[in-house]
């Protein structure tokens, strides 16, 4: 995945789950990369899918990234994205991020908010988006 001088994006696919971990401060060329890395991946998903996004050790964005955001948010509901659901540990500031973000798109996935990777897994097995963790993730 691509890596700049900034953050980085690690994506995986499992089952009918899209993977994201993100990592330091990301900028928009992390953004627009990590964009067309993902594109393939979602298109073969189909129209019922959902996103795991490992927030924890992400450092959030700076205003000129709002737009590519939201653009690659809004390409993503398009493409069958249902929900999101967010590791964000006890993170205000990155659930406040999150909220200002989706309040801007055309319409929003299901967000769901919880601590930990356990939590998150467990919510997405109880809402049939797989039918196991993957091993390594």
């Amino acid at each position: 995945m691509p890596n700049s001088t900034y953050g980085k994006f690690k994506l995986s696919k499992h089952q009918n789950v899209l993977l994201a971990h993100i990592n330091g401060p990301t900028d928009v060329a992390t953004i627009i990369g990590s964009t067309q890395d993902v594109m393939p991946a979602v298109t073969s998903m189909g129209n019922h899918w959902a996103s795991l996004m490992d927030l924890r050790d992400w450092e959030l964005y700076t205003d000129d990234m709002i737009p590519h955001l939201i653009r690659f948010q809004n390409w993503l509901l398009k493409n069958g994205h249902q929900v999101e659901v967010a590791i964000i540990g006890k993170s205000e500031l990155k659930k406040s991020a999150r909220e200002a973000l989706l309040s801007r798109l055309d319409m929003r996935p299901e967000q769901v908010y919880v601590e930990t990777e356990e939590q998150a897994w467990q919510w997405l097995l109880d809402h049939d988006y797989c039918t196991n963790r993957p091993e390594n993730n």
